[in-house]
């Protein structure tokens, strides 16, 4: 659980206070939370141009996630 990205802010501090992780799985969390930022950023950087204008209904994330593939550059 304290590889998933979400959770391994909080869960590697814990564990290297408790003496239970090696250096690779401090590495290998930090190199998931990095990966993890890059894609999500990736996929907001390609709907929030998309959708900043959207007037009138509220728009769905699968709405918002097909306009930004549709109108691809």
């Amino acid at each position: 659980m304290s590889f998933l990205p979400p959770l391994a802010p909080v869960m590697i501090p814990n564990r290297i206070a408790l003496g239970d992780i090696s250096g690779w799985e401090i590495a290998l969390a930090a190199v998931l939370v990095v990966f993890a930022i890059l894609i999500i950023s990736r996929i907001t950087s390609k709907i929030y141009p998309k959708t900043i204008m959207n007037t009138g209904e509220r728009l769905s994330m699968t709405k918002a996630l097909k306009l930004a593939v549709r109108s691809e550059d």
